[in-house]
């Protein structure tokens, strides 16, 4: 939705950007842009922290980061702004709950692995992969399957 929402009003759609890393720099530049930003990404944020999304409002703000660099053509910039973000965002969230000590303590640390996501968002090129009936199928039916399995584990682990 925070994508969408940026497309309409950043004039994205008009191929601002697309072709050139410079122009879509003088779009971000543009303070209309960076308030449109600005407003999307804390609603974006807002609505991700009231429904409890994984990730919470930093999961949203490390999306917007990555779309927003993307068309300058650089895959580390990319990397590092929803690295940046991402980490950031959970120290942010886990901090003021548990204290800096606990924080960089191992075992609060997993959410920093988050931004490996992004190497799978690097490496995509814009177009469709191959796909078949079998495999589209497949998919449909492995994912709540999976979360089937998940939720049945939990439940007799939960009696143990």
């Amino acid at each position: 939705m925070a994508i969408w929402l940026m497309d309409i009003f950043l004039a994205r759609g008009r191929d601002y950007g697309r072709d050139s890393g410079t122009e879509w720099i003088k779009v971000l530049a543009r303070p209309s842009s960076l308030l449109v930003i600005a407003l999307v990404g804390t609603a974006g944020g807002w609505a991700a922290w009231i429904l409890k999304t994984d990730y919470s409002y930093y999961g949203v703000l490390a999306i917007m980061a990555a779309y927003l660099v993307r068309p300058l053509g650089a895959a580390w910039l990319e990397t590092a702004a929803t690295a940046l973000v991402l980490t950031l965002g959970q120290a942010s969230w886990m901090i003021p709950r548990t204290g800096l000590a606990n924080y960089l303590a191992r075992e609060s640390l997993f959410e920093v692995f988050s931004f490996l996501a992004v190497l799978v968002i690097i490496f995509y090129n814009g177009k469709k992969g191959r796909s078949s009936v079998a495999g589209k199928w497949g998919f449909y039916c492995f994912y709540p399957a999976h979360l089937l399995v998940i939720g049945l584990l939990a439940c007799y682990f939960m009696k143990m």
